[in-house]
């Protein structure tokens, strides 16, 4: 099964996002540790395998439904606010 929309959390805490033009906190992004890189690598090379299996049109299915919830959750509330 692949996931495409779960939140992950760095174990290296957060970084607060400004808006540049007001200097007023934004967000917060997960910053991730060497370790996190690792363990997501991992899970990626996991993942492959589910991947792999899938024809052509399963895969472009998973990523137009990806680009989907992209453009409708995480991109127009950021977009505006961060332009850097």
């Amino acid at each position: 099964m692949l996931k495409f929309y779960q939140k992950y959390t760095g174990s290296g805490g957060l970084l607060t996002s400004d808006n540049p033009s007001t200097g007023e906190p934004i967000g917060e992004v997960s910053l991730f540790t060497a370790d996190d890189a690792k363990e997501a690598v991992a899970r990626a090379r996991a993942a492959q395998k589910d991947w792999a299996a899938k024809s052509l049109e399963e895969r472009g299915n998973v990523l137009r439904r990806f680009q989907q919830v992209l453009l409708r959750r995480a991109l127009p509330e950021r977009r505006p606010l961060d332009p850097g």
